[in-house]
Parts: C-alpha cells; sequence; structure tokens
C-alpha cells in the first residue's frame, strides 16, 4: 500500500508513475500522481489482471473511486529554480490554494509505531510529514476529505498555515540529542521568502542558505566523530545583517556519548559544524608556550 506518497516528473515508455504487471493488487491512498509522462498509458498502468485500488487521491486523467479528483495540486515549484526535475531544489509542497489541501482520508495514516517524532507515543497516526513537519494541519480551505478536522493533505508534504506578518520565523530540529558524528535535520519556516540566511553554532559561522519561494528551508546540520559532548545552539539570522521580525530563531542540540548516533537525511543544504563550535559553558582552554 502507498500512503501520503507524491508522483511528480517521472516518465516511462508505459505507465507514467506506476506500471502493474501481471496480477499486482496495489492499494493507494491520499497520494498525488501528476505531472508524469509516458509514450503510452495513463499515470497507472495495469497489466494483465492486475487492479489498483485508487481512493483519496489526485490522479492526472482521472480514475475511479472515493474521493478521487482530477486536478492540479499546484506544487510550489514542482522543478526548482533549475527548471529541471529531480534536483534538490524541487519543490513539491502545496500551494495556498492547492485542491490537495484536507482531502485525504485521515484514518488511512498508519500508526506511528517507530515513534518518529520521539514523543513516546506509538498509538498516534504518523505524525511528520515528508519535510517533519505536522502531519495534520487545520487549513481555513473547505474540507473535502473523511474524518474529523484536521484532515490530512495528499502527497508526501502538508500544507503549513503560514505565519502572520510580523510574527518572528520558527526552527524545528529532528532530534535535540545525539552522540558526537550525528546529523540533525533543520527546517525553517515564515522567512522572507528568497532571503539570504546565516547559519552559526555556538557563535560559529558554518554556513549561508536561501530560503526558498515561501519562506522555508531545510539544512542538514553534521557534527564530527571527535566533536565535545555538550549543549550547542543553533542560530539563524539575516547574511545581510537585516533584522528579522522579532528575535533571530534558534533550535538546539546536545551532544551526548551514550545517546544514539543519528543518521544524515538529505537536504538541499549540507553544513559541517566545525571542532571550533564549542559548547556552551566549556570554553576553549590553551595552554601556555614554555620556551625551554
Amino acid at each position: 500500500m502507498l500512503i501520503n506518497v507524491t508522483f511528480s516528473r517521472n516518465s516511462a515508455q508505459t505507465g507514467r508513475a506506476i506500471y502493474n504487471a501481471d496480477d499486482s493488487r496495489p492499494a493507494i491512498r491520499n497520494s498525488i500522481l501528476w505531472g508524469d509522462t509516458a509514450a503510452e498509458s495513463p499515470e497507472i498502468f495495469d497489466g494483465g489482471t492486475s487492479a489498483t485500488d485508487v481512493r483519496f487521491s489526485i490522479v492526472a486523467g482521472g480514475r475511479a473511486g472515493q474521493g478521487n479528483q482530477d486536478a492540479d495540486p499546484r506544487f510550489a515549484d514542482a522543478d526548482g529554480s533549475d527548471n529541471i526535475a529531480g534536483t534538490l531544489d524541487d519543490d513539491l509542497r502545496l500551494g495556498a490554494s492547492s485542491p490537495a489541501i484536507d482531502a485525504g482520508d485521515s484514518a488511512a495514516v498508519p500508526g506511528d509505531s517507530a515513534d518518529i517524532d520521539g514523543d513516546g507515543d506509538t498509538a498516534e497516526r504518523l505524525p511528520l510529514d515528508l519535510g517533519r513537519n505536522p502531519r495534520f494541519v487545520d487549513d481555513s480551505s473547505a474540507d473535502t476529505g473523511a474524518g474529523p478536522p484536521p484532515i490530512v493533505d495528499l502527497g508526501a508534504y502538508e500544507r503549513q498555515n503560514p505565519r502572520p506578518p510580523g510574527e518572528a520565523p520558527l526552527l524545528t530540529i529532528n532530534y535535540t540529542t545525539g552522540r558526537p558524528g550525528s546529523a540533525f535535520l533543520v527546517t525553517g519556516n515564515g522567512f522572507t521568502p528568497a532571503a539570504r540566511l546565516r547559519v552559526t553554532v555556538n557563535g560559529v559561522t558554518i554556513g549561508d542558505l536561501t530560503s526558498d519561494a515561501v519562506g522555508a528551508f531545510t539544512a542538514t546540520i553534521e557534527t564530527l566523530p571527535a566533536a565535545t559532548a555538550g549543549l550547542y545552539q543553533l542560530v539563524v539570522a539575516s547574511a545581510a545583517g537585516e533584522a528579522l521580525a522579532g528575535q533571530s530563531p534558534a533550535v538546539a542540540y546536545v551532544l551526548d556519548q551514550t545517546a544514539p548516533l543519528r543518521a544524515k537525511e538529505t537536504s538541499r543544504y549540507e553544513l559541517l559544524v566545525p571542532l571550533a563550535a564549542r559548547p556552551a559553558g566549556k570554553p576553549a582552554v590553551f595552554l601556555p608556550i614554555v620556551r625551554c
């Protein structure tokens, strides 16, 4: 079963997004199949006696099934600023007027058996989307899906409510602890679109990045195995020295030798924290020079 997945800009000879051979019986829920190409056949090709059960999904060209739509999902920027599909700047999040918003079947979202948000609740439905933002967000648009609000959106990304004008930008981090050598995924929202931003860790600049067309970004923050255990604060500010609304947003993580090693997740920006970034409360030690 495929749940809350997005297919876009794929190409094939047969079956733009999915090719089912022989006697396949896949099920698709809360998904988007749009903008794919093939020499023949629609988005889903069912060969032989195959039959795909599709519900509460957007399928280009249409598909029979409860809650299905044939409507442009209005991605933020499907092929990114470089206009090349399949590169890291592709943005398959939903635009403000997307028909995919609040159009899914919330009951189809699986349980959080792996506790991906680390809150200890494995009975809840998956709480995060592909960008590690909240999976269930109630939008002001009309609900067209199934279940009590907030109803899940279609596709891999949940449409996040924009932050009110003048409100400070928001940073989130996927883990707050990890063994030295871990990588952390930081997500920013509510920044000025296309703003050049500077990232520092405990006062040491680790790199610059640019927010996207809706004022968001994701960045992988890599630490070194030799990094000193302790508390690290990551701050994002304007690279041009311009003031942000409110204080510059920050998140913190703790490096602990007894914590799990957090695996690297791919994002558009990958920034390395040098050993010069010392944990809070642990100043660098300078040894005197002794001449004999």
